[in-house]
């Protein structure tokens, strides 16, 4: 059978896009089976890589078949390949792993027990990288002579990814936070900063569990949207006006601790307004939607801006609605004690809306903007107006991380979005400095181009290279920042506010607070005590591995040693009976019990070897595991617990949910 016949006779599964504007089939051109081989791990990264024939014929890099006969003869595999069109084949089903990549290909992927293909999906785009990266194949002579279409990726293709990669994630929960790596120039290095899709990428329903009480709002880094309503209208409208395209929930759960919301004044009620559009929601479904989302979540805050839009009414017509609507959700406001708390701690935050009153007239909540550092240059003249807005927002990052160790005790605020000020400039450009909406979408061109112009937006990409002329590209806020955040490994950036975040950018601010994880006790060895009598300590029986209270003896199966792990921001706990004992549980679902698990040859260890600390004060803590997998990439924390509270020689050492009790809290006393 030719391919034609194949791809005319085989399966095809079609997803449409969130607009609607095409439908995507993806075409089943499946490789031999023993071009695989059966999965037996969880997915956790995508790979994507170039693929083209470009070696056996320059003229022609792009043919499907030929491509497809390589890889069947030499033994590789991938589970998806996207043509220059945008097509889609599936040439190995997910359940299978594809030979598609190799560790030393992947300096930066997890260590894993196994290779790299058991754990990731192969993406094949058919393009031709750089003229560098592709050197090895051809000489400089035989890259000049391809024809400048054929270098890099289509808009297309862009389009066909994002749809692609959104229908991995939805099926794909345990892919990780950093889990897309590319091996080619279009994807390598450029984080997943900006997302134009509905689709939750990143799943971070209660991210602030681990960090200390104690940690003020100005020591604390939160991700946050801007107009965060604007994701619908009640009426068509065009890309001016939309600046999110997650709902309100799909942000909450993806991380977003920062709202802001525009509110209309309509008869004794707020309508969320983004200038005159209509959002399609009053202020009372916000606040359905956010209470619900804390009382699910209570270890949670959110910082609401509220601000009146397309309405003129008096402070106090404004601050007593505002009452109003607080007044229907009593438990659920933080309280200033009249404005004289300027700078709260997360523990009086957790479970509460904090108002940022962005009105004057008022002590609810915080004063905006005078309680704050703040960055809200969003005006740009034109599009080349984008690299003086990233300077403002480079600037202030710079500045919150000067500002940081100084303890000056007031919290940043940096908004990353811009849009028209003269010619038209979309809050999606300003975002991803993308020339249309899509997730995918390729870069706009400056116009500029090196070497003539090589001193020109310096923090700009230079892309498609020819002949030594290179390309100067725009970059958008979301990619930038999530760049300078990453690589400069900041303790602090404050809250960074955006258009259209994608979950790199959110995990990036989300990542500076692992300092702030728990509390920081000195890599130490310690006594575990109960405050149910303050004397017994948890113990390990050697003889089967499990951990009970007991009488203190000072003997060494007493003892812990808590090692930070600066990765994963939380805490392994060895016996000193031996080191490569950790302290963990059953991962049953009852009883579960704690015990002693050999500490693996690899890292990231089981989860269930991972600990957080939270101060209660003293030398008190509730001691936290990482949990329970709920679903994939999802967890419910557990709390080290004294079963039924006994404190008779031998009673069970379990991990609990949280219940607030002494069976719950511990001393850490250093021996």
């Amino acid at each position: 059978m030719t391919l034609g016949n194949f791809l005319n006779d085989g399966k095809s599964k079609k997803l449409k896009n969130q607009n609607n504007q095409k439908e995507m089939v993806i075409q089943d051109l499946l490789l031999p089976v023993q071009n695989s081989k059966e999965r037996t791990e969880d997915i956790t990264h995508v790979i994507m890589h170039c693929i083209s024939n470009v070696d056996n014929n320059s003229q022609d890099p792009y043919n499907v078949n030929a491509i497809y006969n390589r890889l069947r003869d030499k033994g590789l595999s991938t589970h998806y390949m996207i043509d220059r069109e945008g097509t889609i084949f599936k040439l190995t089903n997910e359940n299978r792993v594809a030979y598609h990549a190799k560790k030393d290909d992947m300096p930066s992927f997890p260590v894993y027990p196994k290779e790299v293909d058991q754990y990731s999906i192969g993406i094949e785009l058919l393009g031709i990288r750089t003229q560098g990266e592709t050197s090895d194949i051809l000489t400089k002579e035989a890259y000049d002579s391809i024809d400048v279409s054929n270098i890099e990726w289509t808009n297309e293709q862009y389009g066909s990814l994002g749809l692609l990669l959104g229908d991995i994630y939805k099926r794909n929960p345990s892919i990780v936070r950093d889990g897309i790596f590319g091996q080619a120039s279009n994807v390598a290095g450029r984080p997943f900063a900006y997302s134009h899709d509905s689709t939750r990428y990143t799943h971070n329903p209660n991210w602030m569990e681990g960090i200390k009480d104690t940690a003020k709002l100005s020591e604390l880094s939160i991700p946050g949207t801007h107009d965060s309503m604007a994701y619908k209208t009640e009426v068509p409208a065009t890309d001016h006006v939309y600046t999110q395209s997650m709902s309100l929930e799909t942000q909450l759960d993806s991380g977003i601790r920062f709202l802001d919301m525009r509110c209309r004044y309509i008869d004794g009620s707020f309508a969320m307004h983004h200038g005159p559009y209509y959002l399609d929601a009053m202020f009372g479904d916000v606040l359905n939607i956010v209470t619900k989302f804390l009382g699910e979540n209570p270890s949670e805050t959110i910082l609401m801006r509220v601000k009146q839009e397309h309405s003129e009414v008096s402070d106090q017509v404004f601050n007593e609605t505002l009452q109003e609507y607080m007044d229907r959700y009593p438990t659920f406001f933080w309280d200033s004690k009249n404005g004289s708390i300027k700078n709260p701690i997360l523990g009086g935050m957790r479970g509460k809306i904090v108002i940022l009153r962005n009105v004057n007239g008022s002590d609810v909540g915080l004063n905006y903007p005078h309680n704050f550092n703040i960055q809200d240059e969003y005006k740009l003249d034109s599009n080349w107006s984008l690299y003086d807005k990233w300077l403002k927002v480079k600037n202030h990052l710079n500045n919150a991380k000067q500002a940081y160790p100084n303890g000056s005790g007031e919290a940043y605020i940096n908004y990353l979005n811009g849009s028209t000020g003269k010619l038209p400039v979309y809050p999606y450009f300003v975002a991803s400095g993308h020339s249309s909406p899509g997730t995918w979408a390729p870069r706009l061109s400056t116009g500029l181009t090196t070497p003539g112009w090589a001193h020109s937006y310096p923090d700009f990409p230079r892309t498609t290279c020819f002949l030594g002329i290179c390309t100067i590209s725009f970059e958008g806020t979301n990619i930038l920042a999530t760049d300078y955040i990453t690589k400069n490994k900041l303790k602090y950036a404050g809250i960074v506010v955006s258009d259209f975040p994608g979950p790199d950018l959110i995990n990036a601010v989300i990542k500076v607070n692992n300092h702030l994880l728990g509390s920081e006790v000195p890599g130490d060895v310690y006594q575990i005590v109960t405050s149910l009598n303050d004397t017994s300590v948890v113990d390990l029986n050697r003889s089967d591995n499990e951990v009970t209270l007991w009488s203190d003896n000072g003997e060494d199966n007493q003892k812990w040693k808590f090692v930070y792990d600066e990765k994963e921001g939380k805490y392994l706990i060895e016996s000193m009976t031996e080191e490569n004992l950790l302290l963990a549980w059953n991962g049953s679902h009852y009883p579960r019990k704690v015990v002693v698990k050999q500490k693996p040859a690899y890292k990231p260890y089981p989860d269930e070897c991972y600990w957080t600390l939270r101060s209660l004060g003293g030398d008190y803590y509730e001691i936290i595991n990482k949990g329970q997998r709920v679903y994939p990439g999802d967890y419910m924390p557990l709390w080290l617990d004294v079963d039924h509270s006994g404190t008779t020689n031998g009673t069970k050492i379990t991990v609990h949910e949280s219940n607030s009790t002494k069976a719950q809290k511990f001393k850490l006393r250093r021996v």
